[in-house]
């Protein structure tokens, strides 16, 4: 409660530490996307915070990489239930899962995997234009990454058909 007192960064990082610890992966449990994220949410906001309010303390290297973790864990959940949806021709929860997950998560490391996600809903949405315009934001700003060959053949899938 003290924020003078130079143990509070120590007892605050602990505290974050003991929510993370509460994210576990177990084979004899379903795969972290398909759980509840509570525990997940709560480690979020936890490090979040402390990553925020102490920024080159002594345990943030090890907070941001909590913070990493529990964040690509969001994100693969969002993709997770944005690709059920998309199964069931639900295209409009598929579309706000996936763009709640760039909005909300940024820096999550699978970016390319939601924005070609987002442009494989909107050609099934048959928003063509848009689809083009997020899977080209895909090619140019992740061109390496593994879900470029995937951007461009659903692109090559745009493309008016001959008749």
């Amino acid at each position: 409660d003290h924020a003078a007192d130079e143990s509070v960064p120590y007892a605050r990082f602990r505290i974050a530490r003991a929510i993370y610890s509460q994210v576990s992966d177990t084979i004899l449990l379903p795969p972290q996307e398909e759980r509840d994220q509570g525990a997940c949410l709560d480690a979020y906001r936890e490090l979040s915070a402390f990553v925020l309010d102490y920024p080159t303390g002594k345990w943030s290297k090890e907070a941001r990489f909590m913070l990493m973790m529990v964040t690509s864990r969001l994100v693969r959940h969002e993709l997770y239930v944005g690709r059920y949806y998309l199964d069931r021709d639900k295209f409009d929860p598929a579309l706000k899962r996936v763009q709640f997950a760039l909005a909300t998560y940024e820096g999550s490391g699978l970016e390319p995997e939601a924005m070609v996600l987002l442009g494989e809903i909107y050609l099934k949405m048959k928003r063509t234009e848009q689809a083009k315009e997020v899977l080209h934001q895909v090619l140019a700003a992740y061109p390496s990454s593994a879900f470029a060959p995937v951007a461009e053949r659903f692109l090559a899938e745009a493309k008016p058909k001959p008749e």
